[in-house]
C-alpha cells in the first residue's frame, strides 16, 4: 500500500511537473510572439521611413527640373520680350522720320508725344498682361505642388 501511494505521489509529483511546464512553455511563447510582433512592428517603421525618404528625394528632384525649365522658360520670355521692344523702338524711330519729313514741325512734336503715350499704355497693359499669365502659371504649379505633398503617402 505505502509502495502504492509513493508510486501515486511521484506520478502527481511529474504530472504537476509537466503541467507547470507547459505553463512554463505557453508563457515563453507569448513572449517570443510579443517579441517577433515588436520587431516586425519596428521593420515596418524602417520600411516607411525609407520610403518617405525616397519620396522626399524624388519630389526635390522633380521640383528641381520644373524650377529649371520655369527658369529657362522665362529667360526665353524675357529674351523675346527683349526683342519685340527692339522692334517697337526701330517702329518708333521710322514713325518719327516719316513724321518729321511729311508734316510740319509742330504737328511731328504732337504725334511724337502721342506715340510715346501710346507706347507707354501699350507697354504697361502688355505688362500687365504678362505679370497675369506667369502669376496664373505660378499659382497652377505651387497648387500642384500643394496636391502632391496633400497626398496620403504609401
Amino acid at each position: 500500500m505505502l509502495m502504492k501511494q509513493q508510486h501515486v505521489a511521484i506520478m502527481l509529483k511529474q504530472h504537476v511537473a509537466i503541467m507547470l511546464m507547459k505553463q512554463h512553455v505557453a508563457i515563453m511563447l507569448k513572449q517570443h510572439v510579443v517579441m517577433l510582433m515588436q520587431h516586425v512592428a519596428m521593420l515596418e517603421q524602417q520600411h516607411v521611413a525609407i520610403m518617405l525618404k525616397q519620396h522626399v528625394a524624388m519630389l526635390k528632384q522633380h521640383v528641381a527640373i520644373m524650377l529649371e525649365q520655369h527658369v529657362a522658360m522665362l529667360e526665353q520670355h524675357v529674351a523675346m520680350l527683349e526683342q519685340h521692344v527692339a522692334m517697337l523702338k526701330q517702329h518708333v524711330a521710322i514713325m518719327k522720320q516719316h513724321v518729321a519729313i511729311m508734316l510740319e514741325q509742330h504737328v511731328a512734336i504732337m504725334l511724337e508725344q502721342h506715340v510715346a503715350i501710346m507706347l507707354e499704355q501699350y507697354v504697361a497693359i502688355m505688362l500687365e498682361q504678362h505679370v497675369a499669365i506667369m502669376l496664373e502659371q505660378y499659382v497652377a504649379i505651387m497648387l500642384k505642388q500643394q496636391l502632391l505633398k496633400s497626398k496620403p503617402r504609401v
